[in-house]
């Protein structure tokens, strides 16, 4: 009958081995980069349940394509007169759509509605805004700034 530091030992071994032959889990990637002249438009769009608020529609270059649809879910466009890396987004943002692939254009071309920070009811036309890529609540990446072009 085995004692226990032999018991002890021939675990340890175990452990270390089943370690050894595991494949370690993949790094999380590097978040996708905004790249090139985005596009930023906008719409005065009206509802009988909402009013009158301001559709910000958004298309973006990254300089990768996302790995697949769970990578590609993560992330939206957010859209505001001012953004900055890291900064946290609040518990409740207005309008924003998934993100879709442009096929049409060579390179890494996605196109989705921007989340916006704030309802808002109208902008002037040539306003400067910030565009950003949020993951969860944070923007992550690269800020740009657009002109918004009436749509």
């Amino acid at each position: 009958m085995p004692n226990r530091t032999t018991l002890a030992a021939v675990v340890a071994s175990a452990a270390a081995l089943v370690a050894a032959l595991t494949p370690a889990a993949p790094a999380a990637a590097a978040p996708p980069k905004l790249i090139g002249t985005l596009a930023l438009t906008y719409d005065i769009a009206r509802t009988t349940d909402d009013g009158r608020f301001v559709s910000v529609g958004a298309r973006v270059r990254l300089d990768r394509p996302f790995v697949n649809g769970t990578e590609l879910r993560r992330y939206a466009v957010v859209a505001a007169p001012r953004l900055r890396t890291g900064q946290r987004l609040a518990g409740e943002l207005f309008g924003g759509s998934a993100l879709g692939r442009i096929t049409a254009r060579r390179g890494a071309w996605y196109a989705a509605e921007a989340v916006q920070l704030e309802r808002r009811r109208s902008v002037r036309r040539g306003a400067r805004w910030q565009v950003a890529l949020a993951r969860g609540n944070r923007i992550v990446g690269v800020v740009k700034t657009v002109a918004l072009r009436r749509a």
